[in-house]
């Protein structure tokens, strides 16, 4: 007898209001370039990725990114962290009203014919 599990979606999301995309510098810029998928909207962008590996303490660029974000407004953008555990590591900002209702949500479904 032992533990099985199905992985649902793996990602990480970087809402920013347009002000926080228009301030940060190229090196900055180009680390959106890279992500999987781009959705806009009036108050901002929705940066999406796909089975990426975010260390937030060793790449260096992730580091540059939290850096960046480290002096603006925590209304003004939203980073979201789901990842293989129960953790908030890695979230940051408070966009909590953001147009996409991007938020970190975990579901556990028990399934009994398993």
């Amino acid at each position: 007898m032992g533990i099985r599990s199905n992985v649902g979606i793996a990602l990480v999301g970087v809402a920013l209001k347009k002000k926080v995309i228009e301030g940060l510098s190229e090196s900055v810029k180009k680390i959106f370039s890279e992500a999987d998928d781009c959705l806009e909207h009036k108050e901002g962008s929705l940066y999406i990725f796909r089975d990426i590996k975010w260390y937030i303490e060793t790449d260096v660029e992730i580091v540059t990114l939290y850096d960046a974000l480290r002096d603006i407004k925590n209304d003004d953008y939203l980073i979201v962290v789901a990842c293989h555990e129960s953790s908030k590591m890695g979230d940051s900002g408070g966009w909590f009203n953001n147009p996409w209702g991007l938020c970190e949500e975990i579901r556990i479904i028990y399934d009994a014919s398993v």
